[in-house]
């Protein structure tokens, strides 16, 4: 009994240790997704999602552990980018850039083009939060680059909002509300009251930057009460925003109450950014109405709080980072330069490598040519030879049957010729004979002649 105790415990024990430290609506998500960078950007959007949540930096170090035990790397990355996202958010924006200069590495090896767009995204915040304008824009623009291949809605979304904010402070406001209005249009078609709400919001700052300000308030007022149920960071935003509009446009107790608003709301969450923003705004409107001493407290407050985000050793270790990162950069363009040389060195190797094959080739065929010309050549020359030995033959043959037919006919001839004379010899002996025989024929008769004679 005790024994089946202490293995029920220790099960539980396992049990308590494997599981995943997430919540159980994004552990379903996340277990059916199929790729490593689905699940990773499972987790940015949890991320994103609690922000404003005081535990998430320690919940995101347990869930890293637990994805570290597992040796599970790309996970761990994208965890390392949400809590990067949560220090941007403090004055530890060095820290953030440090640690997404070797994150982006790490997913351009992989290929993990989802992980990068969140590097460069991430990026953004780090150096607004830096208030580096013009770092700020570029990671903004290379996320929307990176985005519209993705082709996430709610990333394009972002990209968009944040490209916005960045060219109206810039001046560039027909870019700005292009960026704007897509912005607003994306977040409205997805029903995402998040992106909702930051896309109103930039929408609104857009329209007060070119002094537009009913349509501004337009805006920022459909804005907030989404903000006031989803998002303290976007109350903050947004309470700063309503007191820059207020104090435009001489409002000066609306300016001071939304920025003490935004100025307790960013205490509360660490959004030091816009603590100094509303330190600002609180110390310019005092300046105007009074009390002065209002004023200086809150210029104080400013200078403080200045010096606390933004001290000369902070901004030496950004600008270190910066510089180590674009020798990184040039060593990785160097290297592709080197690359590149290298293919176009072997490229041209392999190239004189096939000429010379070719070259060796048509020589080749070159003297086979040349040789089958002599060969043919010799064989014209023995062909001409034997077709004059055989026209010499011919000649002969034909001499030869000139004169057979010559001696044919002189034998014909001949035989003609013959053919009288063997008769004139055969009567001539006929004769010869018949004379022989009259002879002694008559000399039989003369002997019996002389017989008679002799008996008479």
């Amino acid at each position: 009994m005790k024994i089946t105790g202490l293995f029920f415990f220790f099960c539980i024990i396992c049990c308590c240790v494997t599981s995943q430290p997430l919540p159980d609506n994004v552990k379903a998500s996340f277990n059916a997704a199929k790729t490593e960078s689905g699940k990773g950007k499972i987790i940015i959007t949890y991320c994103d999602a609690n922000t404003d949540a005081d535990t998430l930096y320690k919940d995101l170090i347990t869930l890293k552990q637990y994805f570290e035990e597992r040796k599970d790397q790309v996970l761990v990355d994208y965890i390392r980018l949400g809590m990067c996202r949560q220090l941007s958010r403090g004055a530890d924006y060095t820290e953030a850039i440090d640690e997404l200069f070797q994150l982006l590495p790490r997913f351009e090896q992989r290929k993990d083009n989802y992980g990068i767009m969140i590097c460069n995204r991430h990026l953004s915040y780090a150096y607004y939060a830096a208030a580096d304008k013009e770092k700020t824009l570029y990671y903004d623009q290379r996320t929307v680059d990176l985005s519209v291949p993705l082709g996430t809605k709610d990333d394009l979304a972002t990209a968009y909002n944040n490209v916005a904010s960045d060219l109206s402070e810039y001046g560039h406001f027909d870019s700005a509300s292009f960026y704007a209005h897509n912005a607003v249009r994306i977040s409205k078609q997805l029903n995402d009251p998040a992106l909702i709400c930051k896309s109103l919001s930039t929408l609104g700052e857009y329209y007060m930057a070119i002094k537009e300000y009913d349509s501004a308030f337009m805006y920022m007022r459909e804005a907030l009460p989404i903000a006031i149920l989803n998002s303290k960071f976007d109350m903050a935003f947004a309470f700063n925003d309503f007191s820059q509009m207020y104090q435009s446009v001489n409002k000066k107790d609306s300016a001071i109450y939304f920025a003490y608003k935004a100025a307790e709301l960013s205490k509360q969450i660490d959004l030091k950014n816009q603590l100094l923003r509303a330190y600002k705004y609180l110390s310019a409107t005092y300046k105007k109405t009074g009390p002065l001493d209002s004023a200086f407290k809150y210029l104080n407050l400013t200078v403080n709080t200045t010096d606390l985000i933004y001290s000369t050793e902070k901004t030496k270790q950004v600008q270190l980072i910066s510089m180590r990162e674009q020798n990184r950069l040039r060593e990785a363009e160097q290297q592709k330069l080197d690359l590149q040389n290298k293919l176009k060195i072997y490229a041209l190797i392999s190239s004189l490598v096939v000429f010379t094959l070719v070259g060796l080739i048509l020589f080749r065929n070159s003297q086979k040519e040349k040789n089958a010309k002599i060969l043919l050549q010799k064989k014209n020359e023995l062909i001409e030879q034997t077709l004059v030995h055989l026209k010499s033959t011919q000649a002969q043959l034909i001499q030869s049957e000139k004169m057979a037919s010559l001696g044919e006919l002189t034998a014909g001839i001949a035989h003609e010729i013959q053919n009288p004379l063997n008769f004139v010899n055969n009567f001539s002996e006929v004769n010869k004979e018949m004379l022989i025989e009259r002879k002694m024929k008559w000399t039989k008769e003369i002997l019996m002649m002389q017989r008679q004679l002799q008996m008479m």
